[in-house]
C-alpha cells in the first residue's frame, strides 16, 4: 500500500528566534549521511564500504532576498557561540486535507555569508551556511524523526533513541 503524499504548504525560517519569513529566498537542510570507510579485504578484488554508524558532519544553507545586518550580525561570533536556526514547516495531505507541523531546529554556528551578485534593479542578497552543527532535530507533530545530539551522544531515529543502550554501556 502505497503512502499519501504531504504536501509543504507553506514555511517560515528564524534565525536565532526571528522570523525572516518576509525575506527568505531558499533553505537547504542538511543532507543526512552515514561516515562510512572504504575496505578492501586481504587478496579481495572488490572494495566495500563500511558504515561506521555515525552521522556525517552537518550543514544548513539559507539565502535571503535583503543584507539583513541582524542576521549578518551571527557571523563572527566567539568559538562556541552557537545559535538556533529554526525550519517550521506545514503539511498538508493531499488525500485528506489534514495539516501538520513539521519542526527543524540545527543548533550551530554562522560560518559563512556570501553576497550575491550587484545588479541591478534586482533584490541583492545574503547566502548564509550554518556549520559545526552539534544539535539536529526533525520533528512532524510530535514525533521526532531524527534527532542527533552531539553533547549527549543520543541519537533518536522516528521516536526511538538507538543509541540508549551503547551510552548505558559506555557510560555516558
Amino acid at each position: 500500500m502505497s503512502q499519501m503524499r504531504e504536501i509543504v504548504h507553506g514555511w517560515a525560517l528564524f534565525c536565532d528566534g526571528v522570523s525572516k519569513h518576509l525575506v527568505t529566498e531558499t533553505v537547504q537542510l542538511p543532507a543526512l549521511t552515514t561516515q562510512t570507510r572504504d575496505f578492501t579485504p586481504g587478496g579481495g578484488h572488490m572494495g566495500y564500504q563500511v558504515g561506521l554508524s555515525a552521522v556525517a558532519p552537518l550543514t544548513m544553507s539559507f539565502s535571503l532576498i535583503n543584507r539583513d545586518p541582524e542576521t549578518m550580525a551571527l557571523f563572527g561570533l566567539a568559538t562556541g557561540r552557537h545559535r538556533t536556526y529554526t525550519l517550521v514547516e506545514q503539511l498538508i495531505d493531499e488525500m485528506n486535507g489534514d495539516a501538520k507541523r513539521r519542526v527543524v531546529t540545527v543548533i550551530g554556528c554562522l560560518n559563512s555569508i556570501e553576497s550575491a551578485q550587484n545588479r541591478s534593479p534586482d533584490l541583492i542578497g545574503m547566502q548564509y551556511q550554518v556549520g559545526s552543527v552539534h544539535t539536529y532535530t526533525d520533528a512532524i507533530g510530535s514525533t521526532v524523526v531524527h534527532g542527533f545530539y552531539l553533547k549527549s551522544n543520543r541519537r533518536i531515529v522516528n521516536g526511538v533513541e538507538v543509541t540508549a543502550q551503547r551510552n548505558r554501556i559506555l557510560g555516558i
